[in-house]
């Protein structure tokens, strides 16, 4: 969790909380709480409104969960690596390095983007066949993940510039970003449902469209406005091993770390899955 909110401690100076701690804490106790609440009421809004499409939808979509949250999770760790070596470029007053390091995150996730379609899709049946999902299923589980992966660039680089946005002290626009994308999915999940009559895979264009957002305003920021440092600029880019090493060096261990939580949410769906199957078996 300290991954996803430690900007927020760098809002609060030194000497505010040294002279006013009941106010520093309060800042900072609060907009933790908001965060963390605003996260919790977002990972179940496409469980919520799967489940007025039937208890098999519901449990399709909380199966996917697990997978959908690495790719966050790939797109996350390869901005907190980028953005680490970022500040201290920034730190050192090098704009050209640290605007090089910002190239090399997004060359990161656009091979990573190539490659999750290409690894997942092939390989789809046989991991959730692990989890016991009925074959009838499949055709379902197919149905909502495929333009999730297919998309997957979409959350990789969203989730990329929201943090790199940060190395220059600009968390609140990044936070307002990614708060306005959740908001958007809560709305938009239910018009794809119920009003465009796309079922299940409207849940998949709701994620796809609401993340897109923020992708472009982050877009808009890099490329556009002049009252940032950094600049998305292919022209001065230079290949650098040592760069990409130092960007790993951040991002492996953050991922590892973050998908730990996912595999054991794959260990217990399988555990429950083999233990509905037997109990079928006894009481049949």
């Amino acid at each position: 969790m300290y991954d996803k909110y430690y900007i927020i401690f760098m809002e609060v100076n030194e000497e505010f909380i040294i002279n006013m701690p009941r106010k520093a804490y309060k800042k900072i106790s609060t907009s933790l709480i908001i965060f963390a609440i605003f996260d919790a009421i977002y990972a179940f809004v496409d469980i919520f409104w799967a489940g007025f499409l039937g208890s098999d939808m519901l449990i399709i979509v909380g199966l996917c969960a697990p997978l959908f949250l690495v790719i966050f999770t790939i797109g996350n760790s390869i901005g907190q690596g980028a953005n680490s070596l970022m500040s201290r470029f920034l730190g050192a007053e090098n704009n050209d390095g640290a605007s090089n390091t910002l190239l090399h995150g997004i060359i990161i996730c656009l091979v990573v983007s190539i490659f999750i379609p290409l690894i997942c899709l092939p390989f789809l049946e046989d991991i959730f066949r692990l989890m016991s999902v009925n074959a009838s299923n499949m055709s379902y589980i197919f149905q909502y993940l495929t333009p999730l992966l297919i998309g997957s660039f979409i959350f990789l680089f969203s989730s990329l510039f929201s943090e790199t946005i940060q190395s220059e002290g600009d968390s609140k626009r990044s936070a307002k970003y990614i708060i306005l994308g959740n908001a958007l999915n809560m709305v938009m999940d239910p018009i794809f449902i119920f009003v465009f009559k796309f079922g299940l895979v409207g849940l998949a264009y709701a994620t796809l469209i609401s993340s897109l957002i923020p992708l472009v305003l982050f877009l808009k920021i890099y490329l556009i406005e002049k009252s940032i440092l950094i600049k998305i600029d292919f022209k001065k880019f230079k290949p650098s091993f040592k760069l990409l090493k130092e960007i790993l060096k951040v991002t492996i261990p953050n991922f590892i770390d973050t998908t730990m939580f996912t595999f054991l949410g794959f260990y217990v769906n399988n555990l429950c899955g083999n233990l509905g199957y037997w109990n079928l078996c006894i009481f049949k």
